[in-house]
């Protein structure tokens, strides 16, 4: 029989020499790109520097509503947590990590990945908040067995921040951990994850008025297109190549694999300006081709853990929301409240407000929902006012009022801040007056322990 030739189908276009030659050419240049890349490196200075001018602006910023104290320890349990994150992407091989802090947000770690399977990256993300619950426990006991009352926050911070970050919407480490554990085996899925959660993300902080994790959502939300692009692409390198070029970089491959897998990108990615984003985008589709999602065995594990970081965390928030003062600090506050109490009587001002002063301090840590330090507060307003320190004792009559309101306070101790603030009113240097009003409920009478 004889052989007849196939005619070339009409409807289909010939890439004329010039298209092939500018092919050509683009390949070159992404390949020139890509070597830019590899050879990319942030050395040890350089990452250092950054840490410290990042947390230099965030430190400045926030002591605009946040004392000293307090922002030494949240700064100290955000950088612990990213010091975790930091730790297991260097022990799984990226590249070029960093840390950072961003004013009114939090802090980052960034790196790029080497070929980093799946499960690792979510030991990466376990690695940030599980460290930090655990040693807010740990400092929780240290607490409750004589430490400091600044330990007692401490704790809070530790476990609050780290259970927070285990929330399952995207940006927060639980959400990527989702993402990538249960969403990433399907680009269309994982997509729809990012925008609910990007999403409600964005409702609740415009409805908790804190705009800056607003921002965020909407960053995200805006860049899912791309990521969709991007995991599709690696989804259709995996499934036709992923046995053959697994553990390859992109300059290692075969030139006709090469050209298959740009020739892939162009088409997915026609209108990218240049080859140095090209190239940044043909290296993030590489890196997700290597992410193939994790096994079975592997994701419930992972899962498993994640469950139980959260058990703990929650676990920790209510010990640390019900947790009593130590007999010894109570008994030392009784003793403190007493003495003051007697040098109020005597007009021993001074030396009552160094007491109160004290005993405040020992119940510090239990402030929002703690009468007792509502009421020992009040009762240093009445020694600054002997001591003439108007500014200092209205500051803390107005925290001693919100307190008490916070805490349902008996009527009758309300009525007496509320004298307290008509006598100012009428006659701030009028100290019989306010010393009247504190006689009224406390002279005679021993303070009860509580």
């Amino acid at each position: 029989m004889a052989m007849t030739e196939t005619a070339p189908n009409p409807d289909e276009p010939i890439p004329s020499d010039s298209a092939l030659d500018e092919i050509k050419l683009n390949q070159r240049d992404l390949v020139h790109e890509l070597e830019k890349l590899e050879r990319k490196s942030t050395n040890w200075w350089q990452g250092f520097w950054t840490l410290i001018v990042s947390a230099a602006l965030f430190a400045t910023l926030g002591l605009f509503d946040r004392p000293l104290q307090d922002l030494a320890l949240l700064m100290g349990v955000l950088l612990f947590h990213e010091f975790g994150h930091a730790l297991g992407m260097r022990l799984f091989g990226y590249k070029n990590v960093r840390m950072f802090f961003i004013p009114f947000f939090g802090a980052a770690v960034t790196g790029e990945r080497r070929h980093v399977q799946s499960w690792k990256e979510g030991i990466v993300l376990l690695l940030g908040p599980l460290p930090g619950i655990i040693l807010g426990l740990g400092v929780l006991v240290y607490f409750h067995s004589g430490g400091p009352p600044w330990t007692y926050q401490l704790a809070w911070y530790l476990v609050f921040i780290n259970a927070f970050n285990l929330i399952p919407f995207v940006p927060f480490d639980g959400g990527h951990f989702f993402r990538l554990m249960l969403f990433s085996r399907s680009p269309l899925i994982e997509a729809i994850f990012v925008v609910t959660t990007a999403t409600c993300l964005i409702v609740v902080a415009f409805l908790g008025e804190f705009y800056v994790l607003g921002v965020v959502g909407f960053l995200i939300v805006f860049a899912v297109p791309h990521g969709y692009k991007v995991n599709s692409l690696a989804k259709k390198w995996q499934r036709e190549h992923y046995h053959r070029l697994e553990g390859e970089t992109l300059l290692e491959l075969k030139p006709d694999d090469f050209q298959l897998f740009s020739e892939d990108l162009f088409a997915t990615f026609p209108a990218l300006p240049d080859s140095k984003i090209r190239a940044s985008v043909f290296n993030e589709s590489w890196e997700r081709f290597h992410m193939k999602a994790p096994g079975i065995l592997a994701t419930l594990l992972l899962v498993l853990l994640f469950f139980a970081s959260i058990f703990v965390s929650l676990s920790g928030l209510v010990v640390l929301d019900t947790f009593p003062l130590p007999m010894k600090k109570q008994a030392r506050w009784t003793q403190l409240v007493q003495g003051a109490q007697v040098d109020m009587s005597t007009g021993s001002y001074k030396e009552a407000a160094g007491s109160f002063q004290e005993a405040i301090n020992i119940r510090a840590p239990y402030r929002d929902k703690d009468f007792p330090y509502a009421e020992t507060l009040y009762q240093l307003v009445h020694a600054q006012l002997q001591l003439g320190q108007l500014k200092e004792a209205r500051k803390n009559l107005e925290t001693a009022q919100t307190l008490a309101k916070l805490n349902d306070a008996q009527e009758g101790f309300l009525t007496d801040i509320k004298d307290c603030f008509e006598a100012l009113e009428r006659d701030p240097y009028n100290r019989d007056t306010t010393l009247a009003i504190w006689q009224r409920r406390y002279q005679g009478k021993s303070v009860e322990k509580k």
